[in-house]
Formats: C-alpha cells, structure tokens, sequence
C-alpha cells in the first residue's frame, strides 16, 4: 500500500484519530504519512477509514501490485 496526502489540509486530525500507526500531525498542524506501507489488515483498513473520512479528500491509498 502506497499513501499520500496532497496539500489543503486542515489539521483536523481525523486521519490521525482512526490510524495512528500510520499518521500524525506536524508542527504546522497538517498531516503527513510517518510509516508508508503498513502490512497489518487492520491498519490498512484504518488507511481506507481515513481516506473515506478525511473532509478535505486528500488522502490517497494505492494497493501493491
């Protein structure tokens, strides 16, 4: 899985609040990916969780070919 954030972000937080493993809020107050390619099913679906839920719809998941 590949993960990416383009830039509008608010700082809402909410990809941090459903996959913390994978995101995380920098000193500006905008999220960035801290661990790409997470391997635990459940972590990827928060990834999926997050990408839904993210009220700017700037987080990309791309599944490994």
């Amino acid at each position: 899985m590949y993960i990416s954030i383009s830039g509008g972000c608010i700082g809402c937080g909410a990809c941090v609040a459903l996959a913390p493993e994978v995101f995380e809020l920098n000193a500006a107050n905008q999220a960035r990916v801290h661990s790409q390619s997470p391997q635990d099913p459940d972590v990827q679906a928060a990834v999926r969780k997050a990408e839904q839920y993210c009220p700017k719809q700037i987080i990309f998941a791309d599944a490994d070919d």
